[in-house]
């Protein structure tokens, strides 16, 4: 069942109550009151008969009823649109601040083909009307289904224009990617995927869909694909408003170097039956869309040291914060030498000692991070310390942070390896290296060694 209507209320619910007079409705006992709570229990009744049917309240003017249907997970219904609007300017009223609250709004035309035009209602004129608010439904009760099979020019092309604005239509607006994939047989190549979708249609989306990028050879094989949640969910596609994202598709070392087309698909990987289609050009059978032409190249080579300190020629530039020193050691994990950090943290700080990054950091890139470490003595109640990067843009500005896992306090005197995946941002540009302590507050005497500090770049555009 696609829906289920629940009628009863407004002047085209079938419950007229303008129509009746003072003196009937007090014949009744009808109440305000008593009618608001009877619709909260129909409303109720509905709920729990229906919990996996989408179920339409015909909205009328009454605020609580149309809000209590709300919360309940109903949505709402209008019979009443014609070139005017709709009854009771439900538009305005409850579709726009309801729409993004995740209720579907449905609008039906107020009188069949040969009424409106004997009223000299225009079809597409009502039509852009409704389109004004966020409807997902548009009722063509114009007339049988045999006759719209032959309807009127002016109907058939209404009725097109309506289901292309209708509900949500995502189009893909911009995509900026790397000219050229490169790979060398060891390490993966990376497509850096910076989009602008735009929904052009006049309602929210209700559903939370993937993206399916695929890069596919001369064969039509499928080279490489990948399944990506977009960072902002289509449930927040608002019409009318750009939507800026960045994926990375990974494609296998192994590739052969040749030409291949980059697609794209929206797609429900729950329903894979479900395909959505998109208001741009180039779909195929399984529903992706062509969108540009990518080389692939191959070139030799493997993962590169962007950085490497052991320590072996002094502190490399490593600066302790207040309170802490920074002095080589000759017990080290790997050669002569480590770095010993030792004080008392007065607070001041995140972190014990760091280190600006004097090569670029690549942006939508992927690194190890990676370092041996020591703790040899630490206060009571003080945080396990780590490895932390700090990545930055081409003004040295803040971006993220990305941390290794915490040494193991349990295990003191020890050397460990401490080690994180770090993806770089599409705006990095360079970085810097910190010991992290995890709070900014004071700690008693800290005594820990740092060796064989190493930033590998794994994979890059």
């Amino acid at each position: 069942m696609e829906f289920i209507d629940i009628g009863s209320i407004g002047e085209w619910g079938e419950m007229h109550l303008q129509r009746w007079t003072p003196e009937q409705l007090k014949q009744t006992g009808f109440t305000t009151t008593r009618y608001i709570e009877a619709y909260r229990r129909l409303i109720d009744a509905f709920a729990r008969a229906f919990p996996h049917t989408r179920v339409f309240l015909n909205v009328g003017d009454y605020d609580t009823i149309n809000d209590y249907a709300a919360l309940r997970g109903l949505h709402f219904r209008q019979d009443g649109l014609n070139p005017s609007g709709p009854s009771n300017n439900v538009g305005k009223r409850f579709y726009h601040p309801y729409s993004r609250r995740g209720v579907v709004c449905n609008y039906e035309l107020y009188a069949d083909y040969r009424e409106m035009k004997h009223r000299g209602w225009g079809i597409a004129e009502t039509f852009t009307k409704g389109l004004e608010d966020p409807i997902s439904y548009l009722h063509i009760n114009l007339m049988g289904l045999r006759e719209l099979q032959r309807a009127p020019l002016e109907v058939k092309e209404a009725i097109t224009d309506a289901a292309r604005r209708v509900g949500f239509r995502f189009e893909l607006t911009c995509l900026r990617c790397n000219q050229t994939v490169h790979v060398n047989g060891v390490v993966p190549g990376r497509v850096l995927l910076e989009q602008t979708w735009k929904n052009k249609g006049v309602a929210p989306c209700y559903r939370s869909y993937a993206l399916r990028w695929t890069l596919i050879d001369v064969q039509g094989r499928a080279a490489a694909e990948q399944i990506v949640y977009p960072s902002s969910s289509t449930t927040l596609w608002w019409p009318g408003e750009e939507v800026h994202i960045t994926d990375v598709l990974s494609v296998p070392p192994e590739t052969p170097a040749g030409s291949y087309r980059l697609k794209v698909a929206m797609i429900e990987p729950e329903v894979p039956s479900a395909q959505v289609q998109l208001g741009i050009e180039g779909r195929d059978s399984q529903g992706r869309y062509d969108v540009c032409v990518l080389p692939v190249e191959r070139k030799p080579g493997g993962p590169i040291t962007l950085y490497e300190e052991g320590f072996e020629d002094g502190a490399g530039g490593w600066a302790p914060t207040q309170g802490m020193k920074a002095v080589r050691d000759t017990s080290a994990h790997f050669g002569r030498y480590s770095l010993t950090i030792s004080g008392t943290q007065p607070g001041t700080a995140w972190n014990y000692a760091a280190v600006a990054l004097k090569s670029p950091v690549l942006p939508a890139s992927r690194y190890e991070l990676s370092c041996w470490m020591r703790v040899n003595s630490i206060g009571a109640g003080v945080s396990a310390p780590y490895l932390k990067i700090g990545l930055t843009d081409t003004a040295g500005k803040w971006l993220t942070n990305v941390e290794t896992n915490h040494y193991d306090l349990t295990k003191p005197g020890i050397w460990q390896r401490l080690v994180a995946y770090v993806e770089s941002t599409p705006l990095t540009a360079g970085g810097e290296l910190a010991i992290e302590k995890g709070s900014l507050e004071a700690h008693d005497e800290v005594s820990l060694q740092l060796d064989d500090v190493r930033l590998d770049l794994l994979e890059s555009p």
